[in-house]
Parts: C-alpha cells; sequence; structure tokens
C-alpha cells in the first residue's frame, strides 16, 4: 500500500472518533507513531494521529478477557497505558484484573480497512483475572482494580513494570523477562490493602487508592543528547529511577526516591484534605488527582480530576514542590466547604478554557503538546502554549 493510500484511509474516519470516557493516553514511537487512548468505557485502545485522525483500534469491544490479535482481543475497562523502550505498550485492564501487553506495532501495507492498518498481538503479563491480592508468579498473582501502569528503570539496565493497585492500596512491580511476566510482588504501601497517608520507607509507607504513576529516567537511561539537561525530561536524583504518585483518597502527590540504599516515600503536594489551592507543598489542594506525567524542565503535570483541571508542579530552588493551575477554574466553597472547581467544554486560552473530569494526561516532547483525556466531554484535548484546544 502507497502512503497515499494509508492517508487516505486515516482520512475517510477522522469524523468517525467517537469516545466513550477516555481514561489514559501515551505517544508512540517506532514504526507507527500515534497516541494510544484508553478508552474506557468502550473496552478498547484508540489509536489517532498527532492531528486527530484514526488509524486503528486495540480490541473488539466487548467487556472480555481474551488476547491475541489486536482485533479480536478484549478489554474490560482499560484505565491506564504506558510504553516501553521497545515500543511495547502495557495496559492496566481494570476490571479484568490484570496488565495486558500490546506488541510493539507495525503498519499493514496490504490493509484495504482502517480495522487492518496496524497490527499487532495482545498478551496478558500478569493477574489470574480474579479479584484479590496475592503476590508470586504473574499469571496466578491477582489485583484488585489496576488503574495505571509505568516503566521503571532501575540502574544498571534493569526494569520493572509498576502498577498503581487502586483498591488494594499500594504499588505492585511486575519483573518482566522480555516482555513476559514473571513474578508479582508488593512494593511500595501495605501488602495487606490497608489504606493511609504516611511517609517513609515504601515497605512502611500508606496510601489511599493510588490512581496514577509517572516515573522519571535515571542518567544512565538518558540519550547523549540530554545526558546534561533536563529540557524534556526530569532527570533522577539518583542512578534509580524517580517515581510519582497521583495518590487519588488522599487528594495528594507522593513522590519516591531512592536514598543511602532505601526507596523513600514522601508526600511533596497536598495533605490528605481535598479542596482546591494553589501553594508550596501541603499547603496546596487537590480533589481526586489521577493522571501524572513529567513534562519539561522537570515540571509535573496532574489530572485533578475532581476540580476539572490540570495543575503543574514545579521544584523551587528550596527543594519545596509549588502547585499551579494551567487549565481550571476555582470556585469558592461556601458555609466551610472546601473550594472546588467549575466544569465545563470551552476551548481557548488557558484561563478561559474548561474541561470535565480530565482522568489522564502525556506530554509529548517532540512537539512540546499535553494531551488530556477529558473524561467526560468524550475528547482528548491539547494544551499547547496558552492554548487549550480539542483534538478529537
Amino acid at each position: 500500500m502507497s502512503s497515499l493510500n494509508v492517508v487516505s484511509l486515516m482520512r475517510k474516519v477522522t469524523q468517525q472518533v467517537i469516545l466513550n470516557g477516555p481514561h489514559a493516553l501515551v505517544v508512540t514511537g517506532g514504526k507507527v507513531r500515534c497516541i494510544v487512548i484508553a478508552d474506557c468505557w468502550a473496552n478498547r485502545l484508540m489509536l489517532v494521529t498527532r492531528e486527530g485522525m484514526e488509524v486503528g483500534t486495540i480490541g473488539c469491544g466487548l467487556e472480555e478477557h481474551h488476547d491475541g490479535r489486536i482485533q479480536s482481543a478484549a478489554f474490560n475497562g482499560p484505565h491506564g497505558v504506558c510504553k516501553d523502550k521497545a515500543g511495547n505498550i502495557f495496559v492496566a485492564d481494570a476490571y479484568n484484573q490484570c496488565v495486558r501487553r500490546v506488541t510493539a506495532l507495525s503498519l499493514n501495507e496490504d490493509a484495504e480497512s482502517v480495522q487492518e492498518l496496524v497490527q499487532g498481538e495482545v498478551l496478558t503479563v500478569a493477574g489470574s483475572g480474579s479479584k484479590g491480592f496475592s503476590d508470586g508468579p504473574a499469571r496466578f498473582a491477582t489485583f484488585c482494580y489496576p488503574h495505571d501502569v509505568e516503566m521503571h528503570y532501575l540502574n544498571e539496565g534493569a526494569a520493572a513494570l509498576l502498577t498503581a493497585d487502586f483498591d488494594n492500596n499500594c504499588l505492585r512491580r511486575v519483573f518482566l523477562v522480555e516482555g513476559v511476566g514473571e513474578h508479582v510482588s508488593c512494593w511500595a504501601g501495605s501488602n495487606i490493602g490497608t489504606a493511609g497517608l504516611k511517609d517513609g520507607r515504601v515497605q512502611d509507607a500508606l496510601f489511599n487508592h493510588p490512581g496514577g504513576l509517572a516515573t522519571s529516567l535515571p542518567p544512565t537511561h538518558l540519550p547523549l543528547s540530554l545526558a546534561s539537561t533536563t529540557s524534556s525530561t526530569r532527570i533522577a536524583t539518583s542512578n534509580n529511577a524517580d517515581v510519582f504518585v497521583a495518590d487519588t483518597y488522599n487528594h495528594c502527590v507522593r513522590m519516591i526516591s531512592h536514598h543511602n540504599g532505601h526507596w523513600l516515600v514522601k508526600t511533596i503536594a497536598g495533605n490528605g484534605e481535598k479542596g482546591f489551592r494553589d501553594a508550596v507543598g501541603e499547603g496546596a489542594r487537590f480533589n481526586c488527582p489521577t493522571g501524572i506525567v513529567l513534562g519539561p524542565f522537570g515540571d509535573v503535570f496532574v489530572a485533578d480530576f475532581s476540580n476539572h483541571a490540570i495543575r503543574m508542579l514545579r521544584k523551587e530552588s528550596s527543594g519545596s514542590w509549588r502547585v499551579s493551575t494551567l487549565v481550571g477554574k476555582v470556585a469558592k466553597g461556601v458555609d466551610g466547604a472546601p473550594d472546588f472547581g467549575v466544569c465545563g467544554y470551552v476551548d481557548g486560552t488557558l484561563d478561559q478554557g474548561r474541561l470535565n473530569r480530565p482522568h489522564g494526561v502525556t506530554y509529548d516532547a517532540d512537539f512540546d503538546t499535553i494531551y488530556v483525556a477529558d473524561c467526560m466531554n468524550n475528547r482528548v484535548r491539547t494544551i499547547k502554549g496558552n492554548y487549550l484546544s480539542t483534538l478529537i
């Protein structure tokens, strides 16, 4: 198939991209460069170009659990997505209580329809499919509504897949061998599912329904062009990647860093009380933060779900993190109630734009663009410069 015919196929379906509860996004590289959208309530992953043209779907749309070709595989409420350096896509398949892998996508040059344009396979890498809390061999381990996944790159080339195990109030590690899940263990938070807000060593810390994950890159994993700059991603504080957590029901953002041989959890923004306030550190307020991503200059972007806002964390010279609002409008609470965000659907300058329960956020360094899964508006929005617009 010629490149002209590929473009023709994509254009035929441009106006037919209809989302149903988009929860998360990731931008892929490799042979098929596109935005992967976890279209949660449609039980599929949508593949669209940066211009909003559909190039395919992953999943047949049934609320089932089937591995196989991307056109026939089935998901049930995909919540979170991430990619690894080999081009694999990992999915937190929440209602199937498991983690899935989509092999690196390729283009089918003989395709005669958009449904056949992209090729790949879906595999289950961890989770038996039953709800529970058990570690061990990946295929027998159990989760309780996993909400997000993120690759965690460690020193000397090692890596593990972190999973935000939402109802188990912890972060789990899935150890992979050539993309296949080998073992699952509880890494941070209570190993019996206890909810709470407690900093300290990962084995002692407590979370309350962690919903989003983001990681930095350790210096050993950075391209040479980025080894001495933070212009497009945050460099870890040690040779192991830092982890940022949107701790949803604690209404705060946590950071996990490696110090003196130990992984330590620290709350860097919020204090457990919900609200809507820009401030430094524990003075800031969120309302159910979900999606989280690392952006340029070491900034952290957060989808503040129930405040209908995108917030930004920036580290100050003092080491504290200052929270500001990128998109969103605050309304004053009455009778002692906390301030809250105003929902809506408005494109425009960032101070005028409105969202409705944004659940996921990702950053495209190639185009300096933030993509937002605007869940209740059933849209994907873009933030570029000082403007909020609709992609699809």
